[in-house]
Formats: structure tokens, sequence, C-alpha cells
């Protein structure tokens, strides 16, 4: 079902599959320990999911919002999202977390004018995949990053081996491609 007026929720809310599009406003405004999940945030004018402190993000996406694609402020966890041409028409990043103790894992991150961006310390950023931002990653200083790699693209593969090496064994690291 798709929803042309926003969601808010109040603090301790689930919002769970979902889809809301078009708004004048952010598309989904969740309170302090907040959790969503599989909801689609579409073409809004701010930003596509904006949580307050607290929350649980998951599986959702968030794609040509004018914002950013999620905003979160602080002690959250932001899980196998994906984020695509947000900042569109304005100035947004597909992921932006505003404050500290947000845990950013596992997300794809594509075509937003910022990819991840982090604009304070203390955060645990891990295992995401981005690709065609303006700048794919804009991190402050004193965060827990697992290693960014840019592996070289493979030639074509046909058969049972081929494809490029990782540079790293690290299972945490983070892909910009």
């Amino acid at each position: 079902m798709t929803m042309f007026i926003s969601t808010t929720a109040i603090g301790g809310s689930t919002i769970s599959g979902c889809s809301v599009e078009s708004n004048t406003g952010d598309g989904i405004l969740a309170g302090d320990g907040s959790t969503i999940s599989g909801c689609s945030a579409r073409s809004n004018l701010v930003n596509g999911i904006n949580a307050t402190s607290a929350s649980m993000i998951s599986g959702c996406t968030a794609s040509l919002n004018r914002g950013d694609g999620i905003r979160a402020v602080s002690d959250g966890k932001i899980i196998g999202k994906t984020c695509d041409d947000n900042g569109n028409g304005g100035h947004g990043a597909g992921i932006h977390v505003t404050y500290h103790d947000n845990h950013i894992d596992s997300n794809h991150v594509t075509d937003n004018d910022f990819g991840i961006d982090v604009d304070a310390a203390y955060n645990l950023i891990v295992r995401n995949r981005v690709r065609g931002n303006g700048t794919n990653y804009v991190i402050a200083a004193d965060n827990v990053v697992g290693e960014i790699l840019s592996p070289a693209p493979s030639g074509a593969i046909s058969g049972s081996a081929g494809g490029g090496g990782w540079g790293s064994t690290d299972p945490w690291a983070n892909f910009s491609l």
C-alpha cells in the first residue's frame, strides 16, 4: 500500500511494511526508541526516514528524497538499508547521522549527493557498500570504521574462476566502488 501522507510515530513505536511517497516533509518521522523495518520512503521533499534517538532501522529502502534517505540522531542501529538517489534536487546523503553511538552496518548506498555522512564521533561504521555518490564517505574523526576498500573491477568471467582480489581479509570492511 502506498501512502501519500507521512507517518509520524511517537517514541517506542513500531513502523513496519509501510510505503510513503511524495510528502511535503519527512516521509517517516519516528520518535525515540522506535523500530522501523521493511518500509519504503520515496520522493519526499525533506528526508525519507528521520529517526530520533535509540531507534532501530532495518531492511528499508529510501530513494529520490530531496534531503537524506535516512537521518538518525544517536544511539541507533541502521542495518540493511538501500539508499539510492537522495539529495535529489536538494542536498542530502543516503545515510546521515548527526550525533554519536550509532551502528551503521551492511547498507547499500548509491547515487546520492553523499553516501554515508557521519557528523560526530563514537559511531561504528562497518560492512557497507557505496557507489556513485558525489562523495562516498564523509566521516568525522574518532569513529570506529571498518577498512574502506576500493577493489579494481574484474574483467569478463565465464566459468568457475576469476574476479579481482579484495586486498584485505577484514570481515568488517566497507566498500567504495
